[in-house]
């Protein structure tokens, strides 16, 4: 009987080489556009709305 080892060893490099593929494809090699937008101040400061300290109605 065949020893199944270099069978399943083979399907597993097979799998993890189709994954790094799949990463690469989708963009997983780059830093995080989570990370990027977040520690990005100007783009933090357009996505806040800076309340407005006007002369607001019933001071005084």
């Amino acid at each position: 009987m065949v020893s199944k080892k270099p069978l399943i060893a083979l399907l597993i490099v097979v799998a993890v080489v189709a994954l790094g593929a799949f990463a690469l494809q989708t963009g997983a090699d780059e830093t995080s556009s989570c990370i990027g937008c977040h520690a990005n101040a100007d783009t933090m400061k357009a996505m806040v709305v800076v309340p407005e300290l006007g002369g607001g109605e019933g001071e005084g």
